[in-house]
């Protein structure tokens, strides 16, 4: 093997792990987005730094070459890479939210170990179950987690990101096409949030909807969600006459 197809081979091999098709920069800006909010609440000069530098590291590669490294063949690569992220990132998701001010590269490749190491504990269960000679179901993706499922996890990552208020305007809406989050103007359950705080909890739940639909690539739970959110945008432009909104 000559120089440059070694090398061609280690870029391609080494380097990239996921093919092309997976949105690799799409989920390291993803994890990159976390590392932003650990930021916004950090004082300490040094644990701000180590939290910067963490915005280098390529956490896709990292977590696709691990998997490569623990037997996943090719054809897998990309649907358990993305299980992996599921995971660290939603749910549970507990890379950041139980972040304590640990160095957070440690952490990470701490749990992309265990993940590893779970998945294939998993699949060896399969196999035992399901015998050596026999077909063994494909692990489930994230991106077919069953919609229940996915409504439920979606519904926690609201909470979490955005509290009662973004929690009680999704389930309005997922609940009642004719639900009006008006109603939850003023409520004093939800610390009485005003008319222009719901509006922008509407707009950051659809962000949050894109962010999960592109970790879990879930594009039905998106279009129901936005389709949700959109429903009651649409009554108030038909009453007053207005075009329709833009996508």
């Amino acid at each position: 093997m000559s120089w440059t197809t070694f090398a061609n081979w280690i870029t391609n091999k080494c380097l990239v792990e996921v093919t092309e098709l997976f949105d690799r920069a799409g989920y390291n800006d993803l994890f990159n987005a976390e590392i932003d909010r650990l930021l916004a609440r950090v004082d300490d000069p040094s644990v701000r730094r180590e939290l910067e530098e963490a915005k280098k590291m390529d956490w896709v590669r990292y977590i696709s070459s691990s998997l490569r490294r623990s037997g996943v063949q090719e054809a897998d690569l990309d649907a358990l890479t993305s299980e992996l992220i599921f995971k660290l990132l939603i749910d549970p998701g507990g890379l950041f939210k139980r972040w304590n001010g640990a160095p957070i590269i440690a952490r990470f490749k701490t749990s992309v170990r265990n993940g590893v190491i779970n998945l294939a504990e998993k699949r060896r269960v399969r196999r035992r179950r399901f015998g050596s000679g026999g077909a063994v179901p494909e692990e489930i993706p994230a991106r077919e987690i069953l919609s229940d499922q996915a409504v439920e996890a979606f519904r926690r990552f609201v909470w979490e990101r955005l509290g009662e208020l973004g929690l009680a305007i999704l389930d309005l809406r997922l609940s009642s096409s004719s639900g009006n989050t008006k109603e939850l103007v003023g409520k004093p359950e939800l610390r009485s949030p005003s008319s222009y705080r719901v509006k922008e909890t509407v707009k950051a739940i659809k962000k949050l909807a894109q962010e999960f639909a592109r970790v879990t690539n879930n594009d039905e739970l998106l279009a129901k969600i936005n389709s949700a959110m959109r429903a009651e945008q649409e009554t108030v432009r038909k009453r007053f006459g207005l075009a329709p909104a833009v996508a």
